[in-house]
Order: C-alpha cells, then sequence, then structure tokens
C-alpha cells in the first residue's frame, strides 16, 4: 500500500507542478530570474542556449522567493537532479 499511495502522490505532484510551470505567473517569474542571471548558468557561467530556472528549495512552491531561484543550463541542471 505504501508504493501505491506514494506513486498516486507523486503522479498528482508532478500534474500540479506541470499545471503551475505552464502558467503565466510562473513565466514571469522565469523571465525575472533568467534577467537577474544575465541569462547565464550560475553554476558553470554558461551564458544562452537551453537554461532552466531551478528551484533550490520547494519550501514556497508557487509563492517562490526570488532567491529561492536560480538560472542553470540543461547540464548543471541534470547533474543537480542526478541525471547527467
Amino acid at each position: 500500500m505504501g508504493r501505491y499511495s506514494y506513486a498516486i502522490r507523486s503522479n498528482t505532484l508532478l500534474r500540479q507542478h506541470k499545471e503551475y510551470i505552464s502558467g503565466n505567473n510562473w513565466n514571469q517569474i522565469r523571465l525575472h530570474v533568467l534577467k537577474r542571471d544575465n541569462y547565464t548558468c550560475v553554476k558553470c557561467g554558461k551564458n544562452g542556449g537551453k537554461l532552466y530556472v531551478h528551484h533550490k528549495t520547494y519550501k514556497r512552491w508557487s509563492n517562490e522567493n526570488i532567491n529561492d531561484l536560480v538560472t542553470l543550463c540543461y547540464n548543471c541542471h541534470e547533474e543537480i537532479h542526478g541525471r547527467n
């Protein structure tokens, strides 16, 4: 039962996350962070290309403090999430 309830909770959170990041509010926040960081990865210094706005914490998810967010390039974002 534990694994099943975790899977349901994970799917619900994933759906909520996708809805949130496709919204206008997130796009405004995302653009603000990208501009603040000069469209540059704060980890490796790469400028331009595919950039992500990464949550350093999800404590204030959907009500983020701008300091909870940083710009990362694709490779650094993957590395931070352990996918690289």
